[in-house]
């Protein structure tokens, strides 16, 4: 994820650096900022979608994990307590 944040400030940085206004519209000055910045490190996109794409995941994935493992815990409660009161009355049961 670092690293496709870092990559994503450098493909920007490179892309402010080729701006170049010249009385052209600004929809033309940024294809043209973002076809140069491309031809000049077109590994640059790449390494960025990519190691984007695999930190969402990571987080969404562990998210999930954090999710499940809360809802087990609540599970794991809930027999706790349906055990207990079991146990309490079987103990009241053998009393009588």
């Amino acid at each position: 994820m670092l690293v496709g944040l870092y990559e994503t400030l450098a493909i920007a940085w490179s892309i402010v650096s080729f701006l170049d206004f010249n009385g052209q519209p600004l929809n033309l000055v940024l294809k043209n900022a973002l076809t140069r910045s491309y031809q000049y490190s077109p590994y640059s996109y790449f390494i960025m979608l990519g190691s984007l794409i695999l930190g969402f995941q990571t987080f969404s994935f562990l998210m999930i994990l954090q999710i499940l493992k809360l809802q087990q815990e609540e599970t794991l409660r809930h027999l706790l307590a349906i055990l207990e009161d079991r146990s309490c009355m079987s103990v009241s049961e053998e009393t009588l």
